[in-house]
């Protein structure tokens, strides 16, 4: 009689191991813990903040808030356009307007020491004129 013997299975294969993570970012030095990074002007918003510039230049101020707000809607995150817009806004003697487009740039700023002190300089001159003195 014959004897059948069973075929001779594979080996299961090793499972993949997964690849390590890599380690965090650290961030640039002199940058504020928990920072997060400031996006960079598209090349429409650049342009849109040059012609806002040259309105603003030439005293049309109303066509400057227009182009100002016109980028905001493209990039809603870029704390400078906010701090533009609240210049403006300080310029037509709108120190309320300009105050609260001034905080909001400081909180989107963060991780830009020089903006965030820019900002806050704006809100106390905003707050001074708005009536009440603005930390």
């Amino acid at each position: 009689m014959l004897s059948v013997r069973p075929a001779p299975t594979a080996a299961p294969a090793p499972s993949p191991r997964p690849k390590a993570a890599a380690p965090p970012a650290r961030p640039a030095p002199g940058a504020w813990a928990g920072a997060k990074k400031q996006p960079a002007p598209t090349p429409a918003v650049a342009a849109l903040m040059s012609e806002a510039d040259k309105a603003q230049g030439s005293g049309q101020l109303d066509n400057a808030a227009t182009t100002l707000e016109r980028a905001i809607r493209m990039q809603p995150r870029n704390p400078e356009l906010w701090y533009r817009l609240a210049t403006v806004r300080m310029a037509q003697q709108q120190p309320r307007l300009a105050l609260d487009l001034a905080r909001k740039s400081k909180v989107l700023a963060r991780g830009n020491p020089d903006l965030v002190q820019k900002c806050q300089a704006l809100i106390e001159e905003a707050g001074q004129l708005a009536g009440g003195v603005e930390k």
